[in-house]
Formats: structure tokens, C-alpha cells, sequence
């Protein structure tokens, strides 16, 4: 079985790598160039580029790598971008299927993984690093209770990557138990990373920088707000009005997912399992927030490769999948080569509303098998 792991994850490093390789300077990774562009003429992202930089500052030094990357070898950006992404998800894969005892390294598992559609089509195709983050936070948990010092580095990293991260922390704090000078270590060193990645911007521009970060809001593609702006959209409000709406609907989503979060503490906390409580709580925010873009769907679904039959893995896989597709048909059709193709907005909705549908099933199963 290792050995076809490691050719099956060989020939998807490949095929991402062509595929990477062919994108173009579109969608969030022109943002990702003017960032990377911005850092490395010693200019403030935070403070010259408020509308392309939501992210933390570590997010800001890869594009500044890649960046400078490209210059050095005349590689287009776009493909230089990919490459950390692409590299996570093919490692994060080796680690799921070859380091966790409990994985049923079935062949179509392994597949499913390595071809599934979903993660190559944020990862690949758009160009963003949330698998670079949850590859960070999968080793922070294997890696939790023997090595503290390097588990609070690497989740330090994911969360200057991009923020989610931090709705684990009281998970992986409690994890300790009685363990204080473990807790110390880690949380030492998450801390001190923290700072000496973030003092520099909050001394340079204060409220920039948080605005940057903290006000982001997300946007509507999918979860509940992204059907309630399609609907809107039908019954004639145009895109920006019904976008509109949607961020407002975020203050209820923040509620409601803090809520929820605060019943997963008290009620599913004792469940020992780390990977399934941080699928609870991404599936929880992908159901609750109303304001999901694309990328937050492929969140939840390396955690599930680790205990989800596949059955439930293709099933997620295809619905997000069709739905993501037929958004950017939608909204960006440059994205896969094309200028211009006619779409139903009822298409559009209904593909959003199974997705929801079937995370908000999921999550009520993880509720009843957790008690």
C-alpha cells in the first residue's frame, strides 16, 4: 500500500503542477502579487493596500517570496503561488494516509484525495493556502502532547497564515489536562511568534492593521447568506446590492456561531478526539456564518479523511464541487478559460441550498455519535 501511496501522490503532484503551471493572474492571486510586490518595495500592505489584504502578516511574506521568486527566474507569479499550496496538499496527504493508524488506507480513499476536485480547485485552479493551514494544524495536533515546543510553532505559523486557526485554540488548550508545563511551552511559543510577527504592523499603522484583518467579513459565494443573496438576485436586486445585504447578515452569523461554539465547549469537549472537534467547529462556522467564500468548504474535508467512509467523502466532494463550478460559471467563467457562458441563477441556488443541506446533515450526525 506505501508504495502505491506514494505513486498515486507522485502523479497528483504532477497533474497540479501542470495545472498550476497554466493558471493565469486572476481572482485573489493579482491581490496576492500586488501584496507580494507591496512587501518587497518595503511598503505597509496593512496600511497601502486596505481592499486586497485581510490576511495576517506570514500570509504577507509568502506572497513577498513568491514574488520575489518569480522575478529571480522568470516563472509567472500565478505558478510560483501554487507551489506551497500544491506541496501542503500533497504532504498533508502522505501524513493522513501513511502516520494515522486509524485511517482505512483503502485505495479509493487514497484517490479521493489525491484527485478530489474540491481541494485542487481552490488550492490549484484559484490559488489559495488554506490547505498550507490545515496541513499546519494536523501536524500541530499529531505532534501536540509529545512536542509541545514545535506544535505551538507550527500552529503559531498556521495562524499567521490566516486567522480561523484561533477558533482551535481552546480546544487544543484543554487538550493539555493537567500537563502545565507542556501548556506553558506551547503556549510560550505561540505567543512570542505572534508578537514578533504582529508588533511590527500594529506599531507601524494600529488601526489599519486590525481594520485589515479583523473587519473582513468574508463574501456570501455559499453558506446560508450566499442562498439568501441568490434568491435576492432572482427576484431582480443586482449583485452589489444583494452582496450588500449579505455582509450585514454577518453580526447574526458571529452570534449564532459563538453560541454554538461555546455548546461545543461545554457539551462536546470531552470527546478525546481532536480531529473530529475541529471538524465540528469549521462545519459548525461553514453552517452558522452567513458569509462563506469558496475556499472555507475544503476547511472541514482533510479532518473527514481521517475517520469519514468514503461514501460521505464523495458525497461532500461532488456537491461542494458542483456548486463551486457552477458558481465561478457564474461569477469568474475566466477562471477556467472561458469568457462568457450562459447560466440560471435557480441552477446556482439549488446547487448552493444541497451543499448547505448536506453540512447541516453532517453536522447533526457529528452531534449525535459525539454524545
Amino acid at each position: 500500500m506505501r508504495s502505491s501511496l506514494i505513486f498515486i501522490a507522485f502523479a497528483s503532484l504532477i497533474i497540479n503542477l501542470f495545472l498550476g503551471f497554466k493558471t493565469q493572474l486572476i481572482s485573489d492571486t493579482s491581490n496576492f502579487y500586488r501584496v507580494g510586490k507591496s512587501v518587497v518595495n518595503f511598503e505597509n500592505p496593512y496600511k497601502n493596500l486596505k481592499d486586497a489584504y485581510p490576511y495576517p502578516p506570514l500570509s504577507m511574506f509568502i506572497s513577498a517570496l513568491n514574488y520575489k521568486i518569480s522575478q529571480v527566474t522568470g516563472l509567472a507569479f500565478p505558478f510560483i503561488n501554487r507551489l506551497i499550496p500544491i506541496l501542503s496538499f500533497i504532504l498533508l496527504g502522505i501524513v493522513i494516509f501513511s502516520k494515522d493508524s486509524r485511517v482505512s488506507n483503502s485505495k479509493q480513499k487514497i484517490i479521493l484525495y489525491f484527485f478530489n476536485p474540491l481541494i485542487i480547485l481552490v488550492t490549484t485552479v484559484i490559488g489559495q493556502n488554506d490547505i498550507l493551514v490545515i496541513f499546519l494544524i494536523v501536524l500541530t495536533i499529531l505532534l501536540l502532547s509529545k512536542k509541545p515546543v514545535v506544535s505551538g510553532l507550527l500552529f503559531a505559523f498556521a495562524s499567521l497564515v490566516k486567522i480561523y486557526p484561533l477558533f482551535l485554540l481552546p480546544m487544543l488548550l484543554k487538550a493539555f489536562k493537567n500537563k502545565k508545563n507542556n501548556l506553558f511551552r506551547f503556549l510560550s511559543v505561540f505567543i512570542s511568534i505572534n508578537l514578533l510577527f504582529w508588533l511590527p504592523f500594529l506599531f507601524a499603522s494600529f488601526k489599519d492593521t486590525l481594520l485589515s484583518v479583523f473587519a473582513y467579513k468574508g463574501f456570501a459565494d455559499f453558506g446560508w447568506g450566499g442562498i439568501i443573496r441568490t434568491f435576492l438576485m432572482i427576484f431582480g436586486k443586482d449583485f452589489i446590492s444583494a452582496h450588500l445585504f449579505s455582509l450585514k447578515l454577518s453580526k447574526v452569523g458571529i452570534f449564532l456561531f459563538v453560541a454554538f461554539f461555546f455548546f461545543i465547549l461545554r457539551r462536546l469537549i470531552r470527546q478525546k478526539d481532536l480531529f473530529k472537534l475541529c471538524s465540528i467547529i469549521f462545519i459548525s462556522f461553514l453552517i452558522l456564518y452567513p458569509n462563506i467564500s469558496v475556499q472555507y468548504l475544503v476547511w472541514v474535508l482533510p479532518f473527514y479523511f481521517l475517520y469519514k467512509p468514503v461514501k460521505v467523502l464523495f458525497k461532500y466532494t461532488i456537491f461542494a464541487s458542483l456548486a463551486v463550478v457552477y458558481f465561478f460559471l457564474f461569477s469568474n467563467p475566466s477562471l477556467f478559460g472561458i469568457e462568457k457562458v450562459s447560466t440560471n441563477l435557480l441552477i446556482l441556488l439549488v446547487l448552493q441550498t444541497i451543499t448547505y443541506l448536506y453540512t447541516v446533515k453532517l453536522l447533526y450526525e457529528e452531534i449525535i455519535h459525539a454524545r
